[in-house]
């Protein structure tokens, strides 16, 4: 008897290609929405020269089912697929397709494809009766995405809405309103709060969110931080693997977070930096609704968004697999070894060749082609991507919410633990100082010089906030500010000075302020309970500083480079350079003073 079922229907919708995956790429609000059950994974390991992880649930509510479940295989915007061998339960084997096929700009066909081995009769009753109907509900999911508002597709809840404390939900939203004049802002975090599926409510990316409501990043930042001030959303911090780039930990403080985190799926324990790899993400507060922390599906496309492409080769076998070729900065990784090469792209080649053996790839870059003939010469199976270079560009990193006067004016707390130390490969550090404050004192007095001094303060976090950066500390009249980028520190800095006649209007005595900037990589530390940063970097932009005669800008020369490559103009200022020694700085030093005109 044929104990092998095989399941294939189409659907054609009024949507393009990219819409129609965008949808079903979602695999675990899929499965979610067309009912199938909840289900426990294990970590991924190495079995029998195979990438697998093992799954268990309870099917159709009493009947015990446990599997070993191999990696999703897909091309983007094509097609993926997934093999499940039961252990346990009414089936044996289940491969499961969803394919989407262009029709043209504006339709596309989606097709189910699943070959299900079962074994026995109650197995096969079940099929039918239960599993089919529920597969089928994807096509109604697809019709619901169809009938959405396009900016509203990502944020709209097509599973039974969750419960809301809609009584608690306004009051803190007039809380919000109250600190931040953004209504329409407001209103659309909201209506997420309130209308988008668990997954999203349970790590909510601000720059993705700004994206999809056509907001403001910078705006949106602040609406995500004042909105957890109130107690609308919490913020926790994501420990991102570098290679598979999803969260490997999760904490809700930096103080939990480690030097190092392990990832299964790659094999490997990866260094912590600022850069990348620690990520802020929110989610909805639990006094305003409940989430669920069911899961239907782990390893489906829209878990790794990065990957384009990921295939399964056998030991000793080859596969050929359709391929477009894409304009992003792309490479080729084999999971767990993570052996890797870059992909190039040459116009109108129609095959490429890929050799993979117990010494990794035979040749050093490949070219993008109409087919890969992927050939793996080892004796273990292997698991190729094909991911994209670039970062998430929706990743609102540590080094760049670190750097933000809000940031901690809010979460003053939000420190590492004492004795970690965490890389940051590049922030901008600035000084400033009071120019001849002792005479200050000495001239009006102990308490209208404090006075002027705490205006002088309140003056330059003004500047340096609005400019996107961030007092990191004060010494005495001088003040320590960090910044992401050159171009934000040089315009603060000109702000300041430009400026000063009017902070003068409000002080005792006239002052003038020195200010210089240097960049390179930082290290970030708990320092008596502040989030500091250490190392070269900080020195040197401490004692270019040091060079600065008041009413004036020095930096060093790597900045004014580089700020020249990227077309920043250092008007309205006057430049001139000159060479000078630094104290216990190695070597004459090229500075550039730029002088303000008034």
């Amino acid at each position: 008897m044929d104990k092998t079922y095989k399941f294939t229907e189409k659907r054609e919708f009024g949507l393009p290609v990219h819409e129609v995956w965008e949808a079903v790429a979602d695999t675990n609000q899929l499965n979610r929405y067309a009912g199938l059950f909840a289900v426990n994974f294990t970590p991924f390991q190495k079995d029998a020269k195979q990438i697998i992880r093992k799954g268990k649930a309870t099917a159709f509510g009493v009947v015990p089912i446990e599997w070993i479940e191999n990696v999703f295989e897909w091309v983007n915007e094509s097609h993926y697929s997934v093999e499940r061998i039961y252990t346990k339960g009414p089936l044996k084997r289940v491969i499961w397709k969803v394919i989407v096929e262009k029709v043209n700009e504006n339709h596309t066909i989606m097709k189910l494809d699943g070959r299900f081995t079962y074994q026995n009769l109650f197995g096969k009753a079940a099929l039918h009766i239960e599993t089919l109907p529920q597969l089928r509900k994807m096509f109604n999911y697809v019709s619901m995405f169809e009938k959405t508002e396009k900016n509203y597709r990502k944020t709209a809840h097509f599973t039974p809405l969750a419960q809301v404390d809609e009584k608690r939900l306004t009051e803190l939203a007039k809380q919000l309103g109250e600190i931040l004049d953004e209504q329409r802002m407001i209103e659309r975090l909201l209506f997420t709060l309130r209308m988008a599926p668990d997954d999203l409510v349970k790590k909510l990316q601000p720059y993705k969110w700004a994206e999809d409501f056509g907001f403001d990043r910078g705006k949106t930042i602040e609406l995500f931080l004042l909105a957890n001030e109130v107690g609308l959303v919490n913020y926790e911090w994501n420990m991102m693997c570098p290679n598979c780039r999803v969260p490997k930990n999760r904490v809700t403080s930096l103080r939990l977070v480690k030097t190092t985190v392990h990832c299964d799926l790659c094999g490997v324990d990866f260094e912590m930096d600022f850069d990348k790899y620690i990520e802020m993400i929110f989610t909805v507060h639990p006094s305003i609704r409940k989430v669920s922390n069911e899961v239907f599906c782990l390893n489906g496309p829209f878990n790794s968004p990065h990957i384009v492409g990921q295939f399964r080769i056998g030991p000793n076998e080859e596969k050929v697999v359709d391929w477009t070729p894409m304009t992003e900065n792309l490479r080729m990784r084999v999971l767990k070894d993570n052996l890797q090469v870059q992909l190039g792209n040459v116009e109108d080649l129609q095959e490429q060749v890929i050799i993979y053996n117990s010494l990794g790839f035979v040749g050093e870059r490949f070219n993008q082609a109409q087919q890969f003939r992927i050939i793996n010469e080892s004796e273990e199976e292997i698991v190729l991507a094909v991911e994209k270079v670039d970062w998430d560009s929706f990743a609102l990193t540590a080094r760049e919410v670190t750097s933000l006067q809000l940031f901690r004016n809010l979460l003053p707390a939000e420190v590492l633990a004492p004795g970690i130390e965490i890389g940051v490969s590049t922030l901008t550090v600035m000084f400033t100082d009071l120019k001849d404050s002792t005479r200050l004192y000495e001239e009006i007095g102990d308490s209208l010089a404090y006075a002027d001094v705490k205006r002088h303060f309140d003056y330059l976090e003004k500047q340096i906030s609005t400019h996107h950066g961030s007092i990191v500390k004060t010494i005495g009249d001088s003040v320590m500010a960090v910044f992401i980028k050159n171009e934000d520190a040089l315009d603060a800095a000109i702000a300041i000075q430009q400026q000063m006649p009017d902070l003068n209007e409000t002080l005792s005595h006239p002052v003038s302020i020195k200010v210089g900037f240097h960049a390179g990589p930082v290290i970030a530390v708990n320092a008596n309970d502040v989030l500091d940063y250490f190392g070269r970097t900080v020195n040197m932009a401490a004692r270019v500083q040091q060079q600065s005669t008041g009413d004036d800008i020095v930096i060093t020369e790597e900045v004014y480079k580089t700020l020249s490559r990227k077309g920043m103009k250092v008007l309205p200022c006057d430049v001139e350079p000159f060479v000078v020694t630094l104290h216990g700085v190695d070597n004459n030093q090229s500075l550039y003073r730029l002088t303000v005109v008034k």
